[in-house]
């Protein structure tokens, strides 16, 4: 017998919402060789249905907009307003949620590129999204209608062009 290790399919298998996979026969041959302690089990001689199974899993990331990022095993951050928030840009979200904390631990040095966290994080990030509210961008404020927002500060350029 072997031992099945794809972590999206063991995810899956045991009832975890960060993971996703096709119906697929294999399925039920991991789920019949499935023991007490949570390892799931097959004869070799599926192999090939067990291949397919792990083909046929994925990842899911916190909102349809995130995507997952196979080389890192991460999902990018997406999220319009939860980005601004995360560069500093304004917007508000709550930097105490563990979804927040999350992705800053995880983004480490890769923060000039794209925030990210690991996908069995997706519930705990998307109740950090559930936090960020839009506001106006920095340096403007709320008009009094408290719908729109009045640009405060603005900045001319003067370009010269020599003939």
């Amino acid at each position: 017998m072997c031992k099945a290790a794809n972590p999206w399919a063991l995810a899956y298998l045991r009832g975890q919402p960060w993971a996703v996979c096709a119906k697929l026969p294999g399925l039920d041959i991991l789920q019949a060789h499935a023991d007490a302690t949570g390892n799931f089990m097959y004869p070799y001689a599926d192999k090939q249905a067990i291949e397919a199974v792990y083909a046929g899993c994925t990842p899911v990331c916190a909102s349809e907009d995130d995507v997952y990022h196979s080389a890192s095993q991460m999902c990018i951050v997406r999220n319009p307003i939860a980005n601004m928030w995360l560069r500093g840009q304004g917007q508000q979200c709550s930097a105490k949620n563990k979804g927040s904390k999350v992705i800053t631990k995880s983004s480490g040095d890769e923060r000039q590129n794209a925030y990210v966290y690991p996908p069995n994080y997706s519930k705990a990030v998307t109740s950090f999204y559930e936090t960020c509210v839009a506001t106006c961008a920095v340096g403007d404020a709320l008009s009094a209608d408290g719908v729109h927002c009045k640009v405060l500060l603005f900045f001319f350029i003067t370009l010269k062009h020599r003939v």
